[in-house]
């Protein structure tokens, strides 16, 4: 399931590339309900992003600055930091 997800994530990629800010794509494709929404970031790119969604999550790889203001560390998407995130969250079942 998490592959399908991914792989629809990536071939509407374009899709949210048309907003100016992560900020901006958030609050279209959550609508009314930004508290439902979690973002993953890992640089300061990702500021305004994780300062919009309802909860944040930082790679341990990540921009110490963005770590602080993230509501939940995990380790770096090259040690499984994605699934640990989603594992947290509850949002696979093991």
């Amino acid at each position: 399931m998490l592959l399908k997800t991914a792989e629809a994530l990536r071939k509407n990629r374009y899709e949210v590339s048309v907003f100016e800010t992560k900020e901006e794509a958030v609050d279209y494709l959550a609508g009314l309900f930004r508290g439902d929404t979690i973002g993953f970031g890992d640089s300061m790119n990702d500021l305004q992003m994780i300062e919009t969604v309802g909860t944040s999550v930082c790679m341990a790889n990540g921009a110490k600055a963005l770590q602080k203001i993230s509501d939940l560390v995990v380790p770096s998407v090259e040690e499984d930091g994605l699934y640990e995130g989603f594992r947290k969250l509850k949002l696979i079942n093991e």
